[in-house]
């Protein structure tokens, strides 16, 4: 190996080097620039998803159905009635640089349990006030809906250390502790003003999502440019052993014969 790179650092093969460096360096460039374009593209796709109008509930989740990755992000619209005094907060979230509250309050919908994230608030204390402002009756309620949240994992016999008013995730075998049964697979994230001392959440703050097609075309660039200095490395190593192959006089075409070779000969 020392004598490969003894070689690599030939004038010529130092040159090479550079002028691949220089080339493999576009590629990167390029395959970065594809990652942050799926990155957008994604993201206008969901900005566009949550911006349509909102459908029917029942259409897309009905009451003691699986979620459905169509209904992902999906808008909806449905009638139900506030239980306010089963609201949970949901801590370390963030919104605008600062840590704070999900505001999760359920409601009854079609004779099930729907958790409504109503906003965002600094203070459990704010909360609590606007969900004593809820109306009594049934109210028309426009959301985005969400699948559950995985739940936490932690060993046997922990718990998360929480006020009991609090929660972790929105999980569903979790809230099946605190809500009446039935409950939605799902939860909707209001879009609606929020509430007096809540903040709205935005609908779309990116997931993570990339348009497939831009992030195969990173991929490529990045194998290029790993192909590259592949064959730069290549094109040495063959030169090298030529090198060795011409010093002991033989075929500079023949590779260099294995440790083995020869053994019970």
């Amino acid at each position: 190996m020392d004598g490969v790179w003894r070689t690599a650092v030939r004038p010529r093969w130092l040159v090479l080097l550079v002028v691949v460096l220089a080339v493999c360096s576009g590629m990167a460039w390029l395959g970065n620039w594809q990652l942050s374009r799926a990155r957008e593209q994604g993201s206008d796709a969901r900005q566009a998803r949550v911006s349509a109008p909102p459908v029917p509930l029942e259409q897309v989740l009905p009451p003691r159905t699986a979620f459905p990755e169509s209904g992902v992000d999906q808008p909806v619209s449905f009638t139900g009635t506030w239980d306010a005094a089963r609201q949970v907060l949901l801590p370390g979230r963030w919104l605008h640089g600062s840590e704070g509250y999900w505001v999760l309050t359920p409601m009854q919908v079609e004779g099930a349990t729907l958790g409504v994230v109503r906003g965002w608030t600094s203070s459990a204390g704010a909360a609590t006030s606007s969900a004593a402002a809820l109306p009594a009756g049934p109210v028309g309620v426009r959301g985005v809906l969400r699948p559950g949240e995985e739940a936490v994992a932690r060993d046997p016999g922990t718990t998360s250390g929480l006020p009991g008013d609090q929660l972790e995730r929105i999980d569903p075998v979790a809230l099946l502790e605190r809500w009446p049964a039935p409950l939605y697979t799902g939860y909707v994230v209001l879009t609606e003003p929020a509430p007096s001392g809540l903040t709205a959440i935005p609908p779309a703050t990116g997931d993570g999502r990339f348009a497939l097609q831009n992030l195969s075309y990173a991929l490529q660039w990045w194998i290029f440019a790993a192909f590259g200095l592949f064959l730069w490395y290549r094109l040495v190593r063959d030169d090298h052993l030529g090198r060795l192959a011409r010093a002991a006089g033989g075929d500079p075409r023949t590779p260099e014969p294995s440790q083995g070779a020869g053994l019970g000969s």
